[in-house]
């Protein structure tokens, strides 16, 4: 294996914002009952805002009933909000304060899932490196967090399954480090080690990775000072050639 693959300069980074990580479009329904005259009644079915906090998409709604007393209208909002898939269902949302958006963790446990195809030029015979962006409220230089990353590696026609392989070098705790709220913070390197990925002739064998992104642990008042994962750092060691992988693979072994 070249020496040089683990220079940090020498491998291409790649970043993946929150907004490209997995979510579904969901708003909350509730009954409304919405009185129209003296003994009539009815019930309409709205959506119920939800958080201010959240990213959402507001339109008016005119809920009108009509009964032998009179008539009555009801006004609500129907919101929609991306929420994460994963266990907890972070939402995506603006982070306090700023003009940036990231998914909101409400608890330790929370997951983040995401997917992508593996870069073309990514070299499967180097370690491949992840690192966690986030920020928080917290001014308090103790606290902590340790965020864990699974993986799950898809070949061609292989079905889809959830991530539940953990990093082999797994990312360290990281300290808040002093009273500045709403850092950006950029974790630790977790490694995934070399060969994990395969060749198979001129092509490296899988084609997707799924990855799911947790909050494992925090000392930060999660309620009050929340915070957000603001994406995910990959870094890995390119392919620098458009000779065949089998005979790269031969080349860089035998440096």
């Amino acid at each position: 294996m070249r020496l040089d693959a683990e220079i940090a300069w020498k491998r291409v980074r790649k970043f993946i914002k929150a907004q490209e990580f997995d979510f579904e479009l969901v708003a909350h329904a509730h009954d409304l009952i919405v009185t129209g005259g003296v003994g009539d009644v009815a019930a309409a079915h709205v959506f119920a805002p939800l958080a201010a906090a959240a990213l959402q998409k507001t339109e008016a709604v005119s809920v009108t009933v009509v009964g032998a007393g009179g008539s009555g209208v009801q006004n609500a909002a129907r919101d929609a909000v991306f929420r994460s898939p994963g266990v907890g269902n972070p939402s995506l949302a603006l982070v306090t304060g700023l003009n940036i958006s990231g998914i909101r963790i409400d608890a330790a446990g929370d997951e983040a899932p995401l997917h992508f195809m593996i870069p073309y030029d990514l070299d499967p015979r180097a370690t491949i490196g992840f690192r966690v962006h986030w920020t928080s409220g917290s001014a308090t230089a103790a606290d902590n967090a340790t965020w864990i990353v699974r993986y799950s590696i898809r070949n061609a026609s292989q079905a889809i399954v959830n991530p539940a392989t953990v990093l082999d070098t797994a990312i360290a705790v990281q300290n808040w480090v002093d009273a500045t709220t709403f850092k950006w913070m950029r974790t630790a390197r977790g490694i995934m080690n070399r060969d994990t990925l395969t060749f198979a002739g001129d092509d490296v064998t899988p084609i997707g990775l799924a990855l799911e992104v947790e909050l494992d642990a925090s000392d930060i008042d999660l309620a009050a000072e929340g915070v957000w994962l603001l994406g995910l750092e990959l870094d890995y060691w390119p392919i620098r050639t458009r000779r065949s992988l089998s005979h790269r693979a031969r080349h860089i072994d035998s440096d």
